[in-house]
């Protein structure tokens, strides 16, 4: 970041904006065996904005090992999954259930929506993440959705980690 600023500075002397970087980590749950990590990076080094990426993670607590969909939910729980996760992002973004994805603005390859692996497990149950740029331009911002234990209780594996989190005690973050 400082050696590119400061060929910034040299290519362009005549500029006078000046670089910013916050990084910054936050634990957004702690129970059940089950760590989540939102990590958010906000930067600017010069153009029309600042940017800003979230990235969520969660981990076994005991192990340290980072936690899978596929270790949380049942062998075939993509079409499953996607359908509670589209009924989010459209409700998220107050569109119709038969609204055009395209047309409203995103950038879902063929105008089908497609969820992303930026998830964490939150008290309420998963959360995923879209950074701006990710599905649609920078001015319609980020999506942030929560689908919650309740939508995806038949695609939760009964063996698998957050079956034992919804078992225990009131999550802490």
């Amino acid at each position: 970041f400082l050696s590119g600023y400061r060929e910034f500075a040299e290519a362009f002397p005549e500029q006078s904006s000046q670089w910013v970087m916050t990084r910054k980590i936050d634990v957004i749950h702690n129970a059940g065996g089950l760590f989540s990590m939102e990590y958010t990076e906000t930067s600017y080094t010069g153009g029309a904005h600042p940017n800003t990426s979230v990235l969520l993670a969660c981990f076994d607590a005991r192990t340290g090992v980072r936690v899978t969909l596929e270790d949380l939910l049942i062998e075939d729980h993509g079409k499953g999954l996607e359908a509670i996760a589209e009924q989010a992002f459209r409700a998220e973004r107050s569109l119709t259930e038969t609204e055009d994805l395209s047309s409203a603005g995103f950038w879902f390859e063929n105008g089908t929506f497609r969820l992303n692996d930026n998830f964490a497990v939150v008290p309420e149950g998963l959360k995923f993440y879209f950074n701006a740029y990710e599905v649609g331009p920078y001015s319609m911002g980020p999506t942030s959705i929560i689908l919650d234990s309740e939508s995806l209780s038949s695609l939760i594996r009964a063996e698998g980690p957050l079956a034992a989190a919804e078992d225990a005690p009131a999550a802490s973050h």
